[in-house]
């Protein structure tokens, strides 16, 4: 933890104990704001150990949910959340939960616990991999790499070098694979022989990942069984997006094909992949009949903001509790914080054509 962390932390503490944000939560200011938390995947086994800004423990995903409900939280569907913002007919402590990608661990581990709590959720659903189910390409490399953490990898045909799977390596490992699977333009099913190939050289036994589902999303059956209980919105067909307005346009609609055809129900609704854009993304999404699009920059919804560009707070397993209780109340909204820019590179991760660097990166101020 840095000082400045450690510093934020304090301060977040005092508030608390001094009944700060009891005060935030129950003001007439945070009932005309909603706050829009983010959730990734649930573990069934240690992901969360592997991903801990992505992966959450069972236990600490129903810890969250619980103080949820300590705090009386109302949480609505987004739907509603959205009309009563734009309205300005919230009631006090409104928030909605958003899911990202679909994983089969949310699905599994997560849904479960949502239901007992009877919360409504919109899960924001990138359906490549939802008819062809093998696990994710990025995120099941790192995992690879990982589980081989210790150990020296030699291959030849993607390392030059051989390299040691440190915290270090690892990074370098898993972006030289990424890049030899853009570079070698390489089809869903020669990326996931791979990682298969990966596993092989690192002695870890793919089949059995493979057969436990780990780092898969959910297929066809299993999203319309999860769509009993959930919203599934627009995520982007391959967690892509791209600079060019029709390969954009495509992207979502073949996310919506899917979407529609497996719920019946028509898309509004849109999550950034990554949680990053561009500034002429809103602009493309509102030709598209967009209502909604959220982003990561982390903040409150408040009235007269673009719902185009609608901030998140991303819960994880390395956000302390005193800091996620400080964004459900509101508290942490009214703290100055510097302006996060993305990096190009991490806008690339999620463009269709990567292998061009952008030189325009853009993100909006939280809470702005």
């Amino acid at each position: 933890m840095t000082l400045a962390e450690a510093i934020k932390s304090a301060v977040l503490r005092i508030a608390a104990a001094t009944g700060v944000f009891k005060l935030v939560l129950n003001s007439e200011w945070r009932r005309q704001r909603l706050v829009i938390l983010c959730y990734h995947g649930v573990s069934t086994d240690d992901e969360h150990l592997c991903f801990p800004g992505f992966y959450m423990h069972p236990r600490l995903f129903e810890s969250r949910l619980e103080h949820l409900r300590k705090r009386d939280i109302r949480v609505l569907p987004l739907d509603e959340a959205l009309d009563r913002l734009e309205a300005g007919t919230l009631p006090p402590r409104s928030a909605a939960i958003g899911i990202d990608d679909g994983f089969y661990g949310m699905y599994a581990a997560g849904r479960p616990i949502l239901r007992r709590f009877g919360f409504p959720t919109t899960v924001y659903m990138t359906t490549y991999y939802v008819h062809y189910n093998v696990p994710v390409f990025d995120p099941m490399a790192e995992y690879l790499l990982w589980k081989a953490n210790g150990r020296t990898i030699s291959w030849r045909e993607i390392f030059p070098e051989p390299i040691f799977l440190d915290d270090q390596g690892r990074p370098q490992a898993a972006a030289m694979v990424r890049n030899y699977a853009i570079l070698h333009k390489l089809s869903g099913p020669a990326k996931n022989d791979l990682l298969r190939e990966l596993a092989g050289h690192l002695g870890v036994d793919y089949q059995d990942l493979c057969a436990r589902r780990m780092l898969y999303l959910v297929n066809a059956p299993e999203l319309r069984e999860w769509a009993k209980e959930a919203e599934f919105q627009l995520h982007s067909h391959r967690h892509r997006l791209s600079r060019d307005r029709q390969t954009f346009r495509r992207q979502l609609s073949e996310n919506e094909a899917v979407l529609q055809a497996l719920t019946g129900r028509k898309c509004r609704h849109f999550c950034y992949p990554g949680g990053m854009y561009l500034p002429e993304f809103p602009q493309w999404l509102r030709e598209y009949g967009i209502r909604s699009a959220v982003h990561c920059g982390g903040g409150l919804a408040a009235p007269g903001m673009d719902h185009l560009l609608l901030p998140r707070v991303m819960d994880t397993s390395n956000l302390p509790l005193e800091q996620f209780d400080s964004w459900i109340t509101g508290a942490s909204a009214l703290i100055p914080r510097r302006q996060s820019v993305f990096h190009p590179d991490q806008l690339t991760q999620v463009l269709e054509d990567e292998g061009e660097v952008l030189q325009r990166c853009y993100q909006a101020t939280a809470g702005s």
